[in-house]
């Protein structure tokens, strides 16, 4: 186990969830906890309503000392729930045929936004969540991508002044999104989920930080000639994906010291080399670290 991964990484559920097979996403998760990854990312929508039990599988196999995040504002539609009692089998059918892709993305995904909920209803929904992840308490309690209204600024000014069993309350989505919010929203959150691509912009929060998915995604934009990004990273021609996303990950963890950088996978390979690549590339001096992170988060200046 390596600080590095213990203390900066997280595993973000929302990729393990992909993962259709049970046996397989229980190899994965508990190859995360050995191989020192203690911060989980999570939601009552994963998984179509499963990933938060998930979780809480892992801590009755042992895994008692996580830090769990997990979230608030959407739930599961109908067509969520359908494809989550044929989940394996709806996945496979949704890749092969478009058409079928494109009308359950028309459902949002299968979730939906919710309403405010009155503090008792809010105060059942953690309960539901804790129940299902097996702990007394979590970590983080996020908005999850909420569309804001006066209601839920009403039920946000109760929640301050309310004793709930989590450590902190935050906000999660785009900076677009989050630039919507009240002022007394945002600067009264100390923890913040922004996609990477938006996290050079000023923030004043203990920021936790979103799917390094995002840095893969501005990668391949990049890498129309991929030998010319490796070779201005002084990087080897030959160097392959799994060594260049942990790079990814290093570039996260060095420009943003107070973030915890999240990771996803339904790989135990990949995991393992998350936990591999990570802190060689983390020590390495002969990477242009400059021009990195330049590239990928399309910001200037040097590394402090």
């Amino acid at each position: 186990m390596t600080d590095l991964v213990q203390n900066r990484l997280g595993l973000g559920m929302a990729t393990v969830m992909r993962e259709p097979n049970a046996g397989r996403r229980e190899r994965l998760l508990d190859a995360a906890y050995e191989q020192g990854f203690r911060y989980f990312d999570v939601a009552p929508i994963y998984g179509f309503g499963t990933a938060e039990a998930e979780i809480g599988k892992l801590v009755g196999r042992g895994a008692t000392d996580l830090q769990v995040a997990t979230k608030f504002g959407r739930d599961v539609t109908q067509a969520g729930s359908m494809i989550r009692r044929l989940q394996q089998p709806a996945r496979w059918v949704a890749r092969a045929v478009p058409g079928v892709r494109h009308a359950f993305r028309q459902t949002s995904g299968g979730v939906r936004s919710t309403d405010a909920p009155a503090l008792d209803e809010f105060r059942a929904n953690l309960d539901l969540s804790l129940a299902a992840l097996r702990l007394d308490s979590v970590e983080t309690y996020l908005s999850h991508e909420i569309e804001w209204s006066d209601e839920w600024t009403a039920l946000w000014e109760q929640l301050r002044a309310t004793d709930l069993p989590i450590k902190s309350i935050g906000i999660s989505g785009s900076h677009s999104l989050l630039q919507s919010y009240p002022s007394t929203v945002v600067d009264g959150s100390p923890v913040m989920q922004l996609p990477l691509t938006d996290a050079h912009l000023d923030v004043q929060a203990d920021v936790l930080y979103a799917a390094v998915s995002t840095l893969r995604t501005r990668f391949g934009a990049l890498s129309a000639d991929r030998a010319a990004v490796l070779d201005r990273w002084n990087l080897r021609s030959d160097t392959d994906d799994y060594a260049v996303t942990g790079l990814l990950v290093a570039a996260a963890i060095r420009r943003y010291p107070q973030a915890r950088v999240l990771v996803g996978t339904t790989s135990v390979s990949h995991l393992a080399a998350f936990t591999r690549e990570v802190p060689i590339w983390s020590e390495s001096t002969s990477v242009d670290w400059r021009t990195v992170e330049a590239d990928l988060f399309d910001v200037a200046g040097a590394i402090a």
